[in-house]
């Protein structure tokens, strides 16, 4: 139930995000065969919904596919349409950015202490008595990361 829960908030976010992003497309497939078992793009998906152990994707022209969503059932993104590229800070007017493959950020008044976390919670890379100076991130492999700084947050894919 609580799989289906996620699943579901991260669709309407991601269907929210669609038209913006046209040419990220969504992909069904068993995990333990590797198949897929449905793909399209977002731009071309009306509604999602996960009832009675059935995933049913209904698209803007009307038709509509339903199949079994089982736990070998595997459901991904395909494209940045998660992506946060910059986030702003109060007061201090910290800005902490990813982009072109290097974090960097503005507005520190001193050296701060940066880190890289995987989205699972692992650190990545460390930045002690950071001045904000942009930093590669080609030692990463492709992924989705968060890069903290003090008090602010923001994740980032890296190709």
């Amino acid at each position: 139930m609580k799989r289906k829960t996620i699943l579901t908030s991260a669709i309407l976010a991601l269907l929210a995000v669609g038209q913006g992003h046209a040419d990220n497309s969504f992909v069904v497939k068993d995990s333990n065969t590797g198949k897929k078992q449905l793909e399209g793009k977002l731009s071309t998906v009306s509604r999602i919904c996960f009832k009675d152990g059935k995933m049913e994707v209904r698209f803007a022209d009307k038709t509509t596919r339903e199949l079994a969503f089982t736990n070998s059932t595997v459901l991904y993104f395909e494209g940045e349409p998660t992506s946060v590229t910059q986030v702003v800070g109060g007061a201090e007017g910290l800005q902490v950015m990813y982009q072109g493959g290097f974090v960097s950020a503005t507005g520190l008044t001193g050296p701060a202490h940066a880190a890289i976390y995987t989205i699972s919670g692992q650190r990545a890379m460390s930045l002690k008595a950071w001045d904000g100076t942009p930093v590669s991130t080609d030692a990463l492999s492709s992924g989705v990361y968060i890069l903290k700084v003090n008090n602010k947050s923001i994740k980032f894919v890296k190709k």
